[in-house]
């Protein structure tokens, strides 16, 4: 299981992957992964008791070789979740999805 903290918005809105079909979150790690390997993803979103568990896909990687960027993979969620992981997130991000600011993936 992989597990996934978010203590602010702002490291959420850098993690979340809008454009992804369903969702996904980039999550930092060392760990290695190849695309397409599915996993259990268990969610902590800022300010909310609630977590989240789905399953997902991984469908992108920053290696840890990388110079300029942070490591970890970019996780699809599920259709199985319903959209309810994405949904939460959408409406914690409310204001900052339209900004320009950069992300881990873009």
């Amino acid at each position: 299981m992989m597990v996934a903290e978010f203590d602010s918005r702002e490291e959420l809105y850098r993690c979340f992957m809008p454009y992804v079909n369903n969702g996904g979150l980039f999550i930092k790690t060392d760990e290695d992964y190849v695309p397409g390997d599915q996993l259990i993803l268990m969610v902590k979103l800022p300010g909310l008791k609630q977590k989240f568990t789905t399953s997902g896909k991984v469908v992108w990687l920053t290696p840890k070789s990388s110079v300029s960027r942070v490591p970890g993979v970019g996780v699809q969620f599920s259709e199985e979740d319903n959209g309810r992981l994405r949904t939460s997130i959408e409406g914690l991000l409310a204001g900052l999805l339209d900004s320009e600011s950069a992300t881990y993936t873009m």
